[in-house]
């Protein structure tokens, strides 16, 4: 009899013990252990500035819980999960002027994909790109695309508010000049960068050392909380100029832009380089927005620059990026779903060839 009781008194605790083990999963599911730091966020978040922002609509409860999901994933680095890959060389007019698309690619969904692309030995990098591609629902933004030094470029994205796991795509271009050491070419190019100021909408630019000529650029959005994101990153002249936006929630942030400078000297083979950029514009309706320029004729593609502009919530960068077959400006751009907005995408081609005269 005493063993009976005591094995029902087992059986009662066990049963209690699964019980308070369910609660704590149902508690867990429902989001409710994540309402404080969302809340906390969105008070500080939700405040409006008259001159640049539309009045929000609130948070969901399943942004909110997108959000924390966001946060914790959004240090992953997916560089170790990636595919490189070389594309074909392309020439200026005269034939003697090389340049080639390096990229890297993420072979993984995640929500913050950070990658690099390296050119090779043979080649000194002037330009490259990014793309964020294969979302499915609310989208994924630019926040990076930048020189590292005179062989790498870096792109990162990051979904925004509701999860969005996608791939991300960086672009580098290398060039070579016929006769030309490639080391003493990489000694020529030089990456200067200034950052602006803290702004909901932050722009910076800078423009290349004396005796040199423009062949690229790139930005980096440094945003600390929501999220700003890229909408512009372009040549003016000996200039390249980047911006961004926080959308839906404020965040200010600063903009650290990035110019590629080649020395305005005689090369054995080619004489003085010459540059040239060609633009072109394209208006967008709702939803995603495409622009395409190629380089003027006889010249070959450096790197490619672009903008967005928007009328109400804002618009900003999925991909600006060189075509992958015949080397040439693509830029896109990209609302989210229930906060759709009109602009125009501008692409920018700059491209260089053998001065011809």
């Amino acid at each position: 009899m005493k063993k009976i009781y005591c094995l029902l008194l087992l059986i009662l605790i066990l049963n209690s013990c699964t019980k308070n083990l369910d609660e704590n999963i149902a508690t867990v599911n429902d989001g409710s252990i994540f309402t404080n730091t969302v809340n906390t966020l969105s008070s500080i978040s939700d405040t409006s500035k008259n001159d640049k922002h539309l009045i929000y609509k609130p948070l969901t409860d399943k942004e909110k819980d997108s959000i924390k999901i966001i946060e914790e994933t959004s240090k992953s680095v997916s560089s170790l999960m990636s595919l490189t890959s070389q594309g074909p060389e392309y020439s200026d007019y005269s034939g003697h002027i090389h340049l080639c698309v390096f990229t890297n690619n993420t072979t993984v969904k995640t929500n913050h994909p950070v990658v690099s692309v390296s050119v090779s030995s043979s080649y000194a990098m002037v330009g490259g790109g990014a793309l964020a591609y294969g979302m499915t629902g609310n989208g994924a933004f630019l926040v990076e695309t930048r020189p590292i030094n005179s062989t790498t470029w870096r792109a990162q994205s990051k979904d925004h508010i509701v999860q969005d796991p996608h791939y991300l795509k960086v672009y580098a271009i290398g060039m070579r000049i016929d006769g030309v050491d490639p080391s003493y070419l990489r000694s020529k190019i030089h990456i200067v960068s200034a950052t602006g100021s803290s702004d909901s909408w932050p722009s910076a630019s800078i423009s290349v050392p004396v005796n040199c000529i423009l062949v690229g650029g790139g930005a980096i959005d440094n945003y600390t909380g929501y999220g700003n994101m890229l909408t512009d990153s372009h040549p003016i002249s000996n200039e390249w100029n980047a911006g961004g936006k926080d959308y839906r929630r404020v965040d200010e942030s600063t903009i650290t832009v990035y110019a590629i400078g080649i020395e305005n000297i005689s090369y054995p083979t080619v004489g003085y380089l010459y540059v040239t950029t060609n633009q072109t514009a394209a208006g967008i309706n709702l939803g995603i927005g495409y622009c395409n320029a190629e380089v003027n004729s006889g010249f070959a593609l450096t790197c490619p620059g672009g903008y967005d502009t928007w009328h109400n919530y804002g618009r900003m960068l999925v991909g600006l990026y060189p075509q992958d077959l015949v080397p040439s400006t693509e830029v896109i751009s990209n609302d989210t779903p229930g906060y759709g907005d009109y602009g125009t995408n501008y692409a920018f081609a700059v491209g260089i060839e053998q001065r011809p005269w």
